[in-house]
């Protein structure tokens, strides 16, 4: 369980970190049953970014480019594994590795 006084202090260091908000967009690819997806879904939210959530596989993200992502957690695998992947179909040219 995630209390509140842990997902405030979540959230100011993720506000120290990471840009954004308002007029941008994440794309959400974390599982609900993942407590990072707290990210994907809460603050993303509580911050004024809109949020897409991700349908499918890796392959299947690139459909998500019409949206025009600015933003895009996941894990340093799914980075190491997939990014070439991601990127070919579905990064804007803001986006950088």
């Amino acid at each position: 369980m995630i209390e509140h006084a842990q997902f405030a202090n979540f959230c100011d260091a993720v506000d120290a970190r990471v840009g954004g908000g308002t007029g941008d967009t994440w794309l959400a690819v974390t599982s609900p049953s993942f407590d990072i997806s707290t990210v994907e879904l809460l603050w993303t939210l509580t911050r004024g970014y809109r949020v897409v959530i991700a349908d499918g596989s890796v392959a299947d993200w690139a459909d998500n480019r019409k949206y025009a992502p600015t933003h895009l957690q996941c894990t340093p695998s799914l980075a190491g594994c997939s990014w070439p992947t991601v990127t070919a179909g579905l990064c804007s040219p803001a986006w950088t590795t």
